[in-house]
């Protein structure tokens, strides 16, 4: 993710390698951890770049947080049933971008 941002409804995402159906989520940020999400794309191996669409839009100056979820088969976004990506380590996969 290019960071910055352009402020506004949508995030875009410059390059995702997914060998499966993947979500990407965008969340605000509370102090270094995922707040609220404000929005999710699904990403795979035949889109590998694109935009999330956001419910709520980012504000100028802000700090964000992008992460990924494995998509639990239906293509629906869930906080409950799509758990996030883990490193080698157990810790969720996430970058943080500023918006300009």
């Amino acid at each position: 993710i290019n960071s910055p941002q352009d402020a506004g409804l949508q995030v875009a995402i410059s390059s995702i390698a997914a060998s499966v159906p993947t979500w990407v989520v965008i969340y605000e940020d509370h102090n270094g951890q995922p707040g609220n999400a404000l929005g999710a794309s699904l990403f795979g191996p035949d889109k590998t770049s694109g935009v999330v669409d956001l419910l709520r839009g980012t504000l100028p100056g802000q700090t964000y947080i992008a992460g990924e979820a494995q998509d639990d088969g239906d293509h629906i976004f869930s906080l409950q049933n799509d758990p996030a990506l883990r490193d080698a380590q157990g810790n969720p996969v996430w970058v943080q971008f500023k918006t300009r």
